[in-house]
């Protein structure tokens, strides 16, 4: 699907230019160096994974690398966008790529998904790395992906286990199930209709789509924020999509739904 995307610019990236990395860790601080080009910020994974103690593998059937510390696995490919954290499949903005042999992932993947604080030292133009403590808690993904009378359902939000208020917890997680719940509600029973209706008159490619997906945009010093992204697509040249973000506190319980100030415009066409 083709995106067309209205949202604030933050950055200027440079085409193909080095950017300092610096690892923190015991030891000191370990330099390595860093590519910035038009499709983001990328390290090093073999250099990353040595310095932050991760674990590289290869799989030759699949030709996939999987990074893993702890029980999350990291599973991606050189040149494809989809990748995989444990069983929760994502979708990169760019994927990985070979630079002068060496192979390089975008820098908020890996910061997102193991761990790891950026830091901008704006003294020596460096970006700094350093690994914090995540929140002690597990975030499974629940899936549901199947056809339904010419709908394709492609739906993944999180579950939590771990928090010290099982109550609390339920009712989190409760919310997260409801959440979908009510998305479906709102948009299948239309759906269903609009591709009966092209079957109808002859047409055989009636798929429409209902999508959704999330991220772990925080996840530390008690507080977890997720960041989620909506798609319809009932038929014809354009899907909307939305976004929405969900913090919470796992101590208190306490959450906060708010739409995401810099994706809350987005139109999407196949």
């Amino acid at each position: 699907m083709k995106k067309t995307i209205g949202h604030l610019l933050l950055t200027t990236t440079v085409y193909a230019s080095l950017l300092g990395i610096a690892i923190a860790g015991e030891g000191g601080q370990f330099a390595v160096s860093g590519h910035i080009d038009n499709q983001g910020i990328f390290v090093p994974l073999r250099a990353i994974s040595e310095k932050m103690q991760y674990t590289l593998g290869w799989d030759e059937a699949t030709q996939t690398i999987s990074v893993s510390k702890g029980e999350k696995v990291l599973h991606l490919q050189i040149g494809n966008h989809d990748v995989a954290v444990n069983d929760h499949e994502m979708v990169l903005d760019s994927p990985p790529k070979v630079i002068d042999g060496h192979t390089y992932v975008p820098l908020r993947f890996i910061a997102e998904n193991m761990g790891v604080h950026v830091h901008w030292d704006q003294a020596t133009s460096t970006a700094v790395l350093a690994p914090i403590v995540e929140n002690p808690i597990t975030i499974t993904t629940q899936k549901e992906v199947h056809d339904d009378a010419g709908v394709s359902v492609k739906i993944q939000y999180p579950q939590i286990a771990g928090m010290a208020d099982p109550v609390a917890q339920n009712r989190i997680n409760q919310m997260l199930k409801d959440r979908i719940i009510a998305f479906k509600k709102e948009h299948m029973t239309k759906l269903k209709a609009n591709a009966a209706e092209l079957l109808k008159f002859g047409y055989q490619d009636t798929t429409m789509a209902l999508e959704c997906n999330y991220e772990v945009k925080y996840n530390q010093k008690g507080t977890i924020r997720f960041f989620f992204r909506d798609y319809v697509y009932p038929g014809g040249p354009e899907g909307t999509a939305s976004t929405t973000s969900l913090t919470v506190n796992i101590i208190t319980g306490q959450t906060d739904v708010s739409p995401d100030l810099f994706w809350d415009s987005i139109q999407q066409s196949p």
